[in-house]
């Protein structure tokens, strides 16, 4: 508000506001005011984009910071998120986005092993896929690389669970329970439902 230049202190206002939804207009204005050399700062403004629905928007930005740093798996990563987000609004060839999501989420970990995000969205694509054993051992590398990776553990828990592998289901509904935040309650009330069947 009283219009401090610092760059940080800009991107993770921006940051703040589009994740929390407050002000997703403004989020986007003040990230757009960033140089577009800035890949944090584009970062941030393709995830801005992302919420705000404008996926076109939010890979033309990833894209752009490829040709910063086409060694970014977590550019990679995000655009295999919009493409899965696009994948599933009416319309379009959700096939053709889903392989295209695969791509660039394969290529994300390729690039970053460590990044379990991309671990995460490549399970959901392949689940989307039917090809869900592929799925389970992405979710489980994903949790084993972040325990805190609660998409990936809630799917895991899901897709362990409806093929009757319940004991496993069970092991990581205990670990999501123990630790899942507290913004995670409507999640873990589910779990427990699903494994009380």
């Amino acid at each position: 508000a009283a219009g401090a230049p610092d760059r940080d202190l800009r991107i993770r206002l921006g940051i703040y506001l589009a994740e929390s939804g407050t002000n997703l207009p403004k989020a986007i204005a003040l990230l757009e005011s960033l140089p577009d050399t800035d890949v944090e700062g584009l970062n941030a403004l393709g995830l801005a984009y992302g919420r705000a629905g404008r996926y076109r928007d939010a890979i033309a930005v990833f894209q752009k910071i490829l040709t910063l740093d086409a060694t970014s798996g977590l550019a990679h990563q995000n655009i295999a998120t919009m493409l899965l987000e696009e994948a599933g609004q009416p319309g379009g060839d959700r096939g053709a986005k889903l392989r295209d999501a695969e791509q660039f989420a394969r290529r994300a970990v390729d690039l970053d092993p460590s990044l379990a995000k991309g671990l995460t969205t490549l399970g959901v694509i392949l689940a989307q896929t039917n090809r869900r054993p592929e799925a389970i051992e992405s979710w489980k590398r994903a949790v084993q690389l972040d325990p805190g990776e609660f998409d990936a553990l809630y799917n895991l828990i899901v897709l362990l669970a409806e093929g009757g592998r319940i004991g496993e289901a069970r092991t990581y509904a205990e670990q999501y329970v123990r630790t899942a935040p507290p913004q995670l309650a409507g999640d873990v009330e589910t779990i427990q439902k699903l494994l009380r069947r």
